[in-house]
């Protein structure tokens, strides 16, 4: 009966086939405890010893170091080589990390597939960190956790990727603040100094790289058009300012938020909600995730000030939003089974696998397999070609797809740069009266010149028949399931009878 030791200081539990930690709240005074080379699969019961200053708990079954909130005098916890699942790492429950990293000094958690180390921003006790043979490759995440130990003093890293590193040694050592052993060999007083002085002067390097790439922007700006120019205002001045791009619609202003978002992040929207929610909450923790969150939330901000928005603008941000989703939803403290978690990662590829090969292959393919017929058609005869394209804006690919030296028209969709009031642009002009638009620009036009191919959307024909009765089709390609307005489900090529 070990409830009569209340003064119990060290037990030694390793090598006992251990599976659960329990029955330890008699033992307020403990000071070490023991627990190597068990089966333990949970940190827990652990709250009533807050007296607990060293915990051994190596070659366990331990993927998530949580339960030491209340061990506010823990001094030292090993962990190293636990039996880990191929795929995952041990990870750091974020309120316990909180409270470690106001007492913890000395870290082991050697051999555990970490590949990251961002767990422990803020360990500003921490003076002895063993993180060997790991998974750690990332040479930038590793020296910005590093730059936040202010007591760090030991560090081990051996077997780790990111000992393979360009500079691997000197950009720790300037990034570190105390740091007089790293991996065994002694660091100086001299070389700390030396590396520091180096990292300053090339910070200094890149802030005058930084000034000096915009002035000579703007200065050649400025001499190509004549008149001093400074293109981030004027970027502002006429898509803010004058809202230009509001010919081509509005949108509301959460736009972004509720249907942006959703369409190109799918089925991630809902992790990456998750992910901004624990960001907020441990920011210390996700620095590079929430640095990101800034650069994304500063975008669609910007953005959404916009009343013309259109999805292309924020695909720039996808790889940010991926990964920001990814990196925090894999550190969630939720325990799922392995058929739950395989059920879930195959639902994420479906879901952007599925759709991803129907609008890479089916979906709108119609004008770029049209511009390769066009290929064949006037190859032979390239300069007499004259070919006309009645589609809207941005439908069909021209020269950059046509690879051919023959004339072109095609309905235009200039921004509205003179404020005009009630104005339209060609495109425009045509699909609201087709007919009378082809009247005025070939029937009734003396020096216009017939074109000799015509590219067309199906839901157009019928109201151009006269002007179509010189031309014969040669090409129907399909182009869509869900045509837009004035767009067709399949795409026309007609050739004028006499070429």
């Amino acid at each position: 009966d070990l409830d009569i030791h209340k003064s119990l200081q060290v037990i030694y539990l390793q090598n006992n086939n251990i599976s659960k930690i329990k029955n330890l709240d008699f033992a307020c005074n403990l000071t070490h405890l023991y627990l190597q080379h068990n089966r333990i699969t949970k940190i827990e019961n652990l709250g009533s010893l807050q007296n607990l200053q060293k915990l051994y708990l190596g070659h366990n079954n331990i993927i998530i170091i949580e339960g030491l909130e209340n061990t506010k005098q823990l001094k030292e916890l090993h962990i190293e080589k636990q039996k880990i699942p191929f795929g995952e790492s041990l990870c750091f429950e974020p309120r316990c990390a909180s409270a470690l990293s106001m007492c913890l000094k000395i870290l082991n958690i050697s051999d555990n597939q970490i590949t990251s180390l961002k767990n422990l921003i803020g360990f500003h006790e921490l003076n002895t960190l063993e993180a060997k043979n790991n998974l750690l490759n990332d040479m930038d995440d590793l020296t910005k956790t590093i730059s936040t130990l202010s007591s760090l003093k030991d560090l081990s890293l051996q077997g780790n990727p990111v000992t393979l590193s360009y500079r691997y040694r000197e950009n720790l050592i300037a990034n570190s603040i105390l740091l007089v052993n790293l991996d065994g060999k002694i660091v100086t007083d001299t070389c700390r100094n030396f590396m520091k002085k180096f990292k300053m002067e090339k910070h200094n390097r890149h802030v005058k790289k930084a000034i000096k790439t915009p002035l000579a922007n703007d200065i050649t700006n400025s001499y190509c058009y004549g008149k001093f120019v400074i293109t981030p205002w004027k970027f502002f001045q006429v898509n803010v300012l004058k809202s230009v791009g509001d010919i081509y619609g509005k949108e509301h202003t959460l736009w972004y938020i509720f249907i942006g978002l959703p369409v190109i992040l799918g089925l991630y929207y809902i992790p990456f909600l998750i992910a901004v929610w624990r960001i907020l909450e441990h920011s210390v923790y996700f620095h590079r995730e929430s640095v990101m969150l800034i650069v994304i939330g500063w975008t669609l901000f910007v953005y959404s000030l916009l009343p013309h928005k259109e999805f292309r603008f924020i695909l720039p941000l996808l790889p940010m939003l991926i990964y920001v989703s990814s990196a925090c939803i894999y550190r969630l403290n939720v325990r799922i089974t392995a058929f739950a978690r395989k059920s879930i990662l195959a639902l994420l590829i479906c879901s952007n696998v599925v759709p991803g090969f129907y609008f890479s292959f089916i979906h709108q393919r119609g004008t770029l397999n049209l511009i390769e017929l066009l290929q064949h058609e006037i190859r032979a005869n390239p300069l007499s070609t004259n070919m006309l394209i009645l589609t809207p804006c941005h439908a069909m690919p021209l020269y950059s797809h046509l690879h051919a030296n023959a004339s072109v028209k095609f309905l235009t969709c200039e921004p509205n740069f003179n404020n005009s009031n009630d104005y339209l642009d060609e495109a425009d002009q045509f699909f609201a009266n087709p007919t009378f638009w082809l009247n005025n620009n070939y029937v009734n036009n003396k020096n216009a010149i017939s074109p000799t191919h015509i590219v067309i959307f199906d839901n157009v024909v019928d109201k151009i028949t006269d002007f179509l009765s010189r031309y014969k089709i040669i090409a129907k390609v399909f182009h869509t399931h869900f045509p837009q307005s004035n767009y067709g489900e399949y795409v026309l090529l007609y050739k004028h009878v006499t070429y």
